[in-house]
């Protein structure tokens, strides 16, 4: 059902959500942006300027604890990492570097973020505290080397599905990881359809 709007009609958008606000990162508008747009998750109505990220980019990936939400990466290659708090407005703050540049996958639990694959096209996936600041560290790599990926999360368990390789011609593929450790992926099962440049969100007991 019809929610409301953006505060500008865009594509290539990150969210990341707390139990109360749901934030969009930058985009694509005929040029990139940097404007943050935020959402009461409880309400329907337009969406509030919530501030600016520290760069213009499209197709970053976003994910965040019940505090701080992250988004990193975008378009141009920008590995960028950078952090907000969900219950105030304002700009958005450096965090550290990822490895990828853009078109990752991104989930979370309460403690750890994890971003996945990216373009230039790479199976690697890397983790950061949230509540801390710092660049991304090695967990593991994806079954493949794909970009375009989506992810979501349980408190416990991330799943990463579709995503493509070159030439870009996607994938249904679903796999998972335990967020708590580190690791490979493991095979989790099929979308019905295939593709890249997904979207998903989750409860703690269904993803979509």
């Amino acid at each position: 059902a019809d929610f409301g709007d953006l505060t500008v009609a865009k594509g290539f958008v990150a969210a990341a959500g707390s139990t109360t606000r749901a934030v969009f990162s930058r985009g694509y508008t005929g040029s990139q942006t940097n404007v943050l747009d935020y959402v009461t998750i409880a309400t329907t109505g337009n969406a509030l300027d919530f501030g600016d990220s520290i760069t213009d980019a499209h197709s970053p990936a976003g994910c965040g604890d019940s505090t701080r939400g992250l988004f990193g990466g975008g378009t141009p290659a920008i590995n960028t990492l950078e952090f907000f708090t969900f219950d105030s407005t304002g700009n958005s703050t450096d965090f550290g570097d990822l490895f990828s540049v853009r078109d990752m996958g991104a989930c979370s639990s309460s403690t750890r973020g994890i971003f996945a694959g990216g373009n230039p096209n790479t199976d690697t996936m890397h983790y950061v505290t949230i509540q801390t600041l710092g660049d991304g560290v090695d967990f593991g790599n994806l079954a493949a080397i794909a970009f375009g990926t989506t992810g979501c999360s349980s408190s416990t368990r991330g799943i990463f599905a579709q995503g493509t390789g070159s030439p870009a011609t996607g994938t249904n593929t679903i796999q998972f990881v335990t967020i708590s450790t580190t690791g490979n992926t493991s095979d989790f099962g099929d979308l019905n359809f295939k593709g890249y440049r997904g979207a998903s969100c989750s409860s703690h007991t269904r993803a979509v």
